[in-house]
């Protein structure tokens, strides 16, 4: 060996080096040894510091031969790319390995490493760095079911049933739920609830309620279901809506009223059809006001249709024909005038008129309950004529007959030379023939001539006359005139004119008054309702509206306002008291029998005359109210004692101090005593202060600090 290799292993003193050194020929004969060649007995092994360089290495076994290759450093096999190296059985490499290609199958392979391989961690997916490198990107996770990218996605389209994020820059997304602090595109940006950067949005629906601020640029939305405007809105400078006073304008932006159309022509139209050439006509109306304050109706067919009662307070002025097809035309009215000319003719086509309440034509013609009277109402006769002179008169041009009933004598004239009487004329009572009552039949076939026709006793089953007397009562055409009138029953169906009668105590029931008039006090013993049949009180007003109304002054333009109190007991009972001021001035209040409750409140007046809320004063002592606060406390306008129980830094806030009274108390105190463990900050309004301070604080276990206010904007330490 030690020709071929030229080195041997001596054992001797003829050796150079340590033990275990291996001996190699020097220049000479001489041996030397190489500190990198030992042979070690304690590890029965050569230790080589440099390569080793042979064709093999084979080492014999008694049943195989096995190469057993063991080195540290780095080991080259081959200088050719073309070079083979086969191994049998399996290679054990814990370092790298590295090769231009790999053949064979590399399914059963166990923690084969990568040559480079960085950042690796779980469920991490690992990425292509260069020919040989690989990475797991820390920011691009699998777990087997759900994807994370921390970073940007580019991808033409995304189809996943779940995608969540913090920033999304996409081209197309198709999932069914994204989940992102933020999407962008550069420009448009959506997070935390908001989308800014929006030029254009486009959406089939936006659901929910979308908030935002004014969008002067929106001059057209679609069809809405609803329009709700918080506060006033103005259309194109014409619709003005006032939300405050419920009020809209057109064309005026200070609607006087609930809807007010400013323009001097035609201000309202109302369409029912608009018109197709060849097809459809337009059909409207058209409302008008003119600079006199007229109200103008014009249709377009000329004619007004009212369904149900018209109510006109003033005048009804009809410049054309009026006509009105109904099946009852009443009017009810103190004074009707048909036609305003001479020349007018009326004309009536029906088969009968009915006057119920009497009809006077020209004070001269009078019919009543089918009666007619001329001069005056008929006094039961179906036809009567009253006249001083010249009665009754008929005929033609030429020839007339005439009755005329004159200073207690009838005369029946004619212009002819004789009077012809073609039946029988049976005269019932007393025939007076002559001018001065000369001749006189009376009912039983006696005749007497005088003056006057007297009688003791008088039957008659009608008697006109203008005087009717029996020397004690006359009855002429204007009254009954007499000293006494004994009559156990007068029947009348109608009493014309005024009655002036005594004191009547016996009148103990009337009919439905259409008014009622008392000029002096009116005594009424019993119970008086309004609205209801029946009342259990000596005055009961039923109305579902005020019941009472107390005026002071009635409303006169220029001069006087409407001033009056209005007295309502509502449906639940309460009683609202209205006055047109809002004030109700009462110089002393005494409530009495009010039931004792768990309120400490009562009702007390202030130095102003004011009502106001105040603690309750139980049995002579005065109990004010008091409030519990373990956390950040706002005070209340009613509170008086804070009673503080704090398990951490609290702050107590005051009421603005011009909603409190002059003078008005809080009591502020450390109930748990905890002042030195927690910060208790008693702190007022902003730009207002506690005695020039913005804070007072409460320092000490169980203190307590007691504050008044000015009623403006201060507070004092009492």
């Amino acid at each position: 060996m030690a020709k071929e290799f030229g080195w041997a292993y001596v054992v001797g003193r003829q050796g150079s080096g340590p033990k275990g050194s291996i001996q190699l020929a020097g220049p000479g004969v001489e041996l030397e040894h190489d500190p990198n060649l030992i042979w070690s007995d304690d590890l029965n092994s050569l230790l080589v510091s440099g390569n080793i360089i042979a064709h093999n290495f084979e080492i014999q076994n008694q049943t195989q031969t096995v190469f057993h290759f063991e080195v540290s450093g780095s080991s080259v096999f081959g200088d050719t790319p073309d070079d083979l190296h086969q191994f049998t059985g399996s290679l054990n490499a814990s370092g790298n390995v590295t090769a231009h290609n790999y053949y064979g199958w590399g399914g059963d392979l166990d923690g084969v490493p990568i040559n480079y391989y960085t950042n690796h961690g779980d469920n991490r997916l690992v990425t292509s760095v260069s020919g040989d490198t690989v990475n797991a990107e820390e920011n691009l996770t699998f777990d087997g079911a759900l994807l994370g990218v921390i970073g940007d996605i580019q991808a033409l389209e995304i189809d996943a049933s779940q995608f969540s994020g913090s920033i999304g820059l996409f081209g197309s997304v198709d999932v069914n739920d994204i989940q992102a602090g933020q999407f962008t595109d550069g420009t448009l940006t959506i997070e935390t609830g908001s989308i800014a950067n929006a030029s254009y949005i486009q959406s089939t629906i936006l659901e929910g309620l979308l908030t935002s601020p004014s969008q002067p640029n929106i001059t057209e939305v679609g069809t809405l279901t609803s329009l709700n405007v918080a506060n006033d809105a103005t259309i194109n400078g014409t619709l003005y809506v006032k939300s405050a006073e419920n009020k809209v304008g057109v064309n005026v932006s200070d609607p006087q009223v609930t809807s007010e159309i400013l323009s001097t022509s035609t201000q309202l139209r109302l369409t029912s059809q608009r018109g197709v050439f060849g097809v459809l006509d337009l059909e409207y109306t058209d409302l008008h006001t003119n600079t006199d304050g007229d109200f103008t109706i014009s249709p377009s067919n000329g004619r007004t249709n009212v369904t149900g009662d018209l109510n006109v307070s003033g005048d009804l002025v009809v410049t054309g024909s009026f006509i009105a097809r109904t099946t009852d035309f009443s009017v009810s009215a103190d004074t009707l005038t048909l036609g305003d000319e001479a020349t007018d003719t009326i004309i009536v086509n029906a088969d009968t008129m009915s006057v119920p309440n009497g009809l006077a034509i020209d004070n001269g013609l009078f019919i009543n309950n089918g009666l007619i009277g001329v001069g005056d109402y008929s006094d039961g006769a179906k036809f009567e004529i009253e006249a001083t002179s010249n009665q009754f008169k008929v005929g033609t041009t030429t020839e007339k007959l005439s009755i005329s009933v004159e200073n207690g004598s009838t005369t029946l004239s004619t212009n002819t030379s004789t009077l012809d009487i073609a039946n029988n004329t049976n005269v019932l009572g007393e025939l007076v023939v002559g001018s001065n009552g000369d001749i006189v039949l009376d009912n039983i076939g006696q005749v007497s001539s005088s003056v006057s026709v007297s009688s003791a006793t008088g039957y008659f089953t009608n008697i006109t006359s203008s005087v009717i007397t029996n020397g004690n009562t006359t009855i002429n055409s204007d009254d009954i005139q007499t000293t006494t009138l004994n009559a156990t029953t007068v029947n009348s169906t109608n009493l014309g004119g005024t009655l002036t009668t005594a004191a009547q105590p016996n009148v103990t029931s009337l009919g439905t008054l259409t008014s009622l008039n008392v000029a002096n006090a009116a005594n009424i013993t019993g119970n008086l309702s309004i609205g209801t049949n029946s009342t259990t009180r000596k005055v009961e007003i039923k109305d579902a509206n005020p019941q009472m109304r107390l005026t002071n002054t009635n409303a006169v333009f220029g001069l006087s306002s409407h001033t009056y109190a209005d007295l309502h007991v509502q449906s639940t009972g309460d009683l609202s008291l209205l006055p047109s001021s809002g004030k109700v001035i009462i110089p002393q209040l005494n409530l009495s029998n009010i039931p004792e409750g768990s309120s400490i409140k009562h009702l007390s007046l202030d130095e102003n005359g004011n009502v106001v809320i105040s603690p309750n004063l139980q049995h002579g002592i005065e109990v004010r109210s008091r409030v519990i606060a373990t956390q950040d406390y706002q005070v209340q306008t009613d509170d008086y004692f804070v009673g503080i129980q704090a398990t951490q830094d609290t702050t107590i806030t005051l009421p603005d101090a011009s909603s409190l009274f002059n003078g008005q108390i809080f009591v502020i105190k450390d109930e748990s005593e905890n002042a030195d463990v927690y910060e208790l900050t008693i702190v007022p309004q902003i730009n207002q202060l506690v005695e020039n301070r913005q804070t007072i604080t409460l320092a000490s276990p169980g203190s307590a600090i007691n504050i008044y206010c000015d009623g403006q904007s201060k507070f004092f330490i009492m």
